[in-house]
């Protein structure tokens, strides 16, 4: 190998293998949490090994999966514990710090090297043995440097963790609040009585309806619409949207700007920005701002939304429809309608073809499915509350996004400095 560094990995570890003692836990490597309890994980976990027969690891010492290091399975252990002798246990020297070694062990160069160590006919035989994970190079800063880092990395992972269960807690309540004003069940129900909120991944996929059928993309369930609420009315949405078409009589030297639609409700954005010799399909029609705009091919997958001001004046190819609406349907509370399954199960109903991905929307078709639709005042009050709960969670994502791309940048600054980082020179 022609990798360069100023230690090997096998200055830093020696391998431990010591018989496992009667009583403690059983621990496990997982890809993204580490070295955790067996116990805590939700697949079949017995072993027929007995306690003696696992190996014995350490507080302090890193468990890695000889199969997976490749792929970041290893795991610093926080306990003494039992594990399976088909892993490797590490015990540090006095030269590395365990938590220092575990964040390292995570980032893309060491990744790429494990691989590169590894042996194997095919990827789902790569072995990595402590022989050739001690041949590994490195380089690695002052042991009292490393603690450091090591702190600060743990206080970034504090932090993200604490963003990560906010930004859980803000999509549930997210979910009950659009459950409880689009089905109505905050004007059905006493307000001392629980809201039923679906299970997170139910507002995206129906498990026994899609199972082993369809993408989680798609909803080809029976469309069952829920009671109307008082004062809200079944109506069609024909009743509201008219197809709108605006033709563009392409000049070969002026630019446009193509748009796409993505799926699962991702929105409308920019897919290019071309001169008019350059676009191939010579029908074309502008959108406006305030459109709802849907694939025909995609809309199956979700393929809906409403066209930002951004794209004002944007073109689309005769592959998508543009409605507009009356005075008596709001567009932004249209745009959550098309979040709820019966919805999607409409989209989905109102398409022809003989498989998912070639199935085309039917507008017509669409248009004659009823729809719980409130008052137009209720509507902009539904869209209001759900835009705030929306921003804050947008808001919460792009924290949490923040402290990861700073948590990678002090990581890379760390392995970019070829050993001799100080802490007070990154921080």
């Amino acid at each position: 190998m022609a990798y360069e560094g100023r230690h090997r990995l096998g200055d830093l570890f020696k391998s431990r293998r010591e018989r496992g003692l009667p009583g403690l836990p059983t621990l496990s490597v997982t890809m993204n949490d580490g070295l955790v309890d067996r116990s805590s994980l939700d697949r079949k976990t017995d072993s027929a090994l007995s306690d003696e027969e696992h190996l014995l690891v350490r507080a302090g010492d890193i468990a890695y999966n000889t199969m997976r290091m490749w792929q970041g399975a290893s795991g610093m252990a926080h306990k003494d514990g039992l594990v399976s002798p088909a892993y490797v246990v590490l015990a540090p020297k006095a030269a590395i710090d365990s938590r220092f070694a575990s964040y390292l062990f995570k980032s893309q160069r060491m990744i790429y090297l494990f691989w590169a160590y590894s042996y194997g006919l095919t990827a789902d035989r790569l072995r990595l043995y402590y022989r050739d994970f001690a041949r590994i190079p490195t380089t690695v800063p002052a042991i009292q440097e490393q603690k450091k880092f090591a702190a600060a990395l743990v206080a970034w992972d504090k932090s993200i963790m604490v963003v990560e269960k906010m930004l859980k807690n803000l999509v549930r309540q997210r979910l009950g609040l659009f459950y409880g004003l689009l089905d109505g069940q905050f004007l059905q129900k006493p307000r001392r009585q629980t809201i039923k909120v679906p299970r997170l991944e139910s507002a995206t996929i129906d498990s026994q309806e899609n199972k082993g059928s369809f993408p989680e993309s798609v909803q080809p369930g029976i469309p069952r619409l829920q009671p109307t609420p008082r004062g809200w009315r079944r109506r069609c949405l024909g009743l509201y949207l008219s197809e709108v078409r605006r033709p563009v009589d392409l000049e070969q030297d002026r630019q446009y700007t193509l748009v796409t639609v993505k799926r699962s409700r991702g929105g409308v954005q920019q897919r290019s920005v071309l001169r008019g010799s350059e676009i191939k399909t010579a029908t074309q029609f502008y959108i406006r701002e305030g459109d709802f705009l849907i694939s025909r091919r995609q809309i199956v997958h979700g393929a809906c939304g409403i066209v930002p001001s951004e794209l004002d004046g944007a073109i689309v190819s005769n592959e998508y429809i543009a409605f507009t609406a009356n005075e008596g349907l709001n567009m932004r509370f249209l745009r959550y309608l098309s979040e709820l399954k019966y919805f999607q199960q409409t989209c989905f109903h109102s398409s022809v073809g003989v498989h998912v991905e070639k199935m085309i929307f039917r507008a017509e078709r669409w248009l004659r499915w009823p729809f719980n639709i409130p008052p137009i005042c209720e509507q902009e009050g539904i869209a209001a509350i759900l835009d705030d709960a929306t921003a804050e969670v947008d808001a919460a994502s792009r924290q949490l996004a923040a402290l990861r791309k700073e948590k990678l940048a002090l990581m890379q600054q760390i392995l970019m400095s070829n050993g001799r980082a100080t802490f007070d020179s990154v921080a």
